[in-house]
């Protein structure tokens, strides 16, 4: 009776919504089709074109024909970050999802190799029949290789948090028209800046990652107040268990005392059960009726309130569930499509916080106090764990196992609103910074120089490597513009 009531409410709401005429508004464009823009739609501009190469020999093309004419390049993936990463003014941008062959896999080393472009979702095709899984993957399937390692992605796994850890090394084209090979032996330099150098360095061509073997996992729900997640999570890391992944969920529900203190946290076992049924990869369902609901809670807070409740007593209530590793990676365990979001005069904005475990109340006291304060209309939220590693340059995570607080906000997009939207994570960055933490790179421009600088304190070590590499800056984003270039400095024809 109870989950035909949980099933009854969301349809009914969904019925509600459409009678109401907003689907309209939902899914009608908002951006000019004559400026570019990534996903979040903040930082619109005119590019010079977009080339779709498909082979070495037509990107090594594009970067000696950029360099003659004096242009600049820029590098897109899915183009799901927000920060203005994968364009500049007037540039080219080289869209890589056509180079996106599997190259090569050894079963024995159980190492992958596979072209930039190559989405998650290819490799999981490739994989799965054959019995294999990611280490570590993005919350979708959607992202491209070359835009991960870019972005330094993280997972849920407990053990390999970062992509950087299941890296083998890379080839990358450079803006001489050089191909090296990167790796933690050879041309360390690059192999530390390229990843998490948001395409900055060059164009990363064809990667060798370690995989693992597929599983099957349980998969259950506890419920935990946010005091005593650090020391449950320790528990989960240090004692000799079987568990794998793990997400957490914090209240969205602002108008409860639980608001980011109560969490959800879902967590992925090994399981001896054997069903070859579930080692076929699923795909994402209901997509139009997530969408709506999830369009309710950008509007009202008893929408919100009603999406934590309801997961609530689905945890409560909820029986254990038998899945594959690929398929804890995929929809519709981490659905994306009911995400698509285009009104006008409205977006969705991401922020990712990396707080050291032993500051993680403290921030979300900050973290809470602020949301409330500026009214900031708090969508979804999770958090993941994330190891200690100082193998890149640009490292969210240089010296402290940490808790990335991933935060998505429904924002509108005149200027008004974004400059509240700008002052407001200005405020949560400074509470991440006094607490010894540092936010992600692949969202808005909206944090100060002064705090990116804070966040992390080897961009000159990055910018030297930048230089030796790409004197002329013919690899450009609108990301390095704001953070990186010396403007008293002329490098090249890019002053």
């Amino acid at each position: 009776m109870k989950k035909t009531f949980l099933i009854i409410v969301p349809t009914l709401l969904v019925i509600i919504f459409v009678i109401l005429g907003w689907r309209e508004s939902l899914l009608s464009e908002g951006v000019s089709t004559s400026s570019f823009v990534d996903v979040a739609r903040l930082y619109p501009q005119k590019i010079l074109r977009i080339e779709s190469p498909q082979d070495i020999e037509s990107l090594k093309e594009i970067v000696i024909n950029a360099s003659k004419n004096k242009q600049t390049i820029s590098l897109r993936g899915s183009g799901h970050s927000q920060g203005g990463h994968t364009y500049y003014k007037n540039g080219i941008v080289v869209d890589m999802k056509e180079y996106d062959e599997i190259i090569s896999f050894n079963e024995k080393s159980q190492k992958l190799t596979v072209q930039s472009g190559a989405t998650w979702e290819d490799i999981q095709a490739f994989l799965a029949p054959k019995g294999f899984a990611l280490k570590v993957m993005q919350s979708s399937y959607v992202f491209t290789v070359g835009g991960t390692l870019s972005a330094n992605a993280h997972g849920r796994d407990l053990e390999k948090t970062t992509i950087v850890e299941v890296v083998d090394s890379f080839t990358i084209l450079l803006a001489n028209g050089e191909i090296v090979t990167a790796s933690r032996t050879q041309n360390k330099d690059i192999f530390s800046s390229a990843i998490g150098g948001y395409g900055l360095i060059g164009i990363i061509l064809d990667v060798t990652l370690d995989v693992t073997k597929d599983e099957i996992y349980e998969k259950y729900s506890v419920v935990k107040d946010y005091n005593e997640i650090v020391s449950y999570v320790d528990t989960l890391r240090n004692k000799n268990n079987d568990v794998e992944l793990m997400l957490l969920r914090p209240s969205i529900d602002t108008r409860s005392p639980d608001f980011l203190k109560k969490m959800s946290i879902s967590l992925w076992k090994q399981s001896s059960t054997t069903d070859d049924n579930l080692f076929v990869l699923q795909n994402e369902k209901n997509v139009t009726r997530d969408m709506l609901l999830f369009d309710l809670s950008r509007r009202f807070e008893w929408a919100r309130t009603m999406r934590w409740n309801l997961q609530d007593k689905l945890v409560e209530q909820g029986a254990n569930e038998f899945v594959s590793r690929n398929n804890s990676m995929r929809p519709p365990t981490a659905p994306l499509e009911f995400l698509d979001y285009h009104p006008r005069g409205r977006t969705d904005v991401l922020q990712e916080y990396y707080i050291p475990k032993k500051n993680f109340v403290s921030f979300m006291d900050s973290f809470r106090e602020i949301i409330l304060e500026e009214k900031v209309n708090i969508i979804s939220s999770t958090i993941r764990f994330i190891k200690a590693n100082d193998e890149v340059l640009l490292s969210h995570t240089p010296t402290e196992d940490s808790f990335a607080i991933i935060v998505m906000a429904n924002v509108g997009l005149d200027s008004e609103s974004l400059k509240k939207t700008e002052s407001s994570i200005q405020k949560i960055v400074d509470k991440a910074l006094e607490n010894k933490g540092t936010y992600y790179l692949t969202y808005q421009l909206f944090p100060t120089q002064d705090q990116f600088r804070k966040a992390y304190p080897k961009y000159d070590q990055f910018n030297v490597i930048k230089n030796k590499y790409d004197p002329s800056h013919l690899f450009m984003n609108n990301f390095y513009d704001k953070y990186y270039n010396n403007k008293e400095i002329e490098y090249g024809w890019n002053k």
